[in-house]
């Protein structure tokens, strides 16, 4: 197990998980060049995450507020599985390309901005918190895929789509 205090502290070299490994991050973290592995990192109080992170397929546990936001065009949310906690907050601010992920977790909320789409997956049925759209749409395109069992509050404009049309699903 390996713990980071961040205490306003920016990591600008990557971060690779593996096997059995469990990353704590707490403080006031940014890591800006990505992760990658399979293992579990969990993150605590404000823990800001950009760059190109799409070889991690570990699980993100979201425990504080975590935010990612695309700085560039080259920047790439997690492969795994993102589980948001009871109290936690997730900020998905996506503004040069879609999101493809997976979420779970219960009592915490998903926060998805920028005009970009967020792809669901995989089963996000167990993700029983909170998911507000303030800008794109949310899209549901493979066989598999499952929305959140929260509620979803849609901002004027936004959207969910399933199997290639829109649907109004209001909390």
């Amino acid at each position: 197990n390996v713990h980071k205090q961040g205490n306003g502290t920016e990591a600008d070299n990557d971060i690779y998980v593996t096997g059995n490994a469990n990353v704590s991050i707490t403080g006031d973290s940014v890591v800006k060049s990505g992760l990658a592995g399979d293992g579990t990192i969990n993150a605590y109080d404000n823990f800001d995450l950009t760059g190109n992170n799409k070889d991690f397929t570990g699980t993100l546990n979201v425990i504080g507020n975590t935010e990612f936001v695309q700085e560039s065009a080259d920047d790439s949310y997690i492969s795994g599985t993102t589980v948001i906690n009871r109290g936690a907050q997730l900020m998905l601010d996506n503004d040069y390309n879609d999101i493809e992920a997976t979420f779970a977790g219960s009592g915490g909320e998903l926060i998805k901005e920028g005009a970009n789409d967020l792809i669901l997956t995989g089963d996000n049925s167990s993700m029983t918190g909170n998911v507000i759209v303030n800008e794109g749409n949310i899209i549901l395109n493979t066989d598999n895929a499952a929305y959140f069992g929260g509620s979803t509050e849609l901002a004027s404009g936004t959207g969910i789509e399933i199997d290639g049309s829109k649907d109004a699903l209001l909390s």
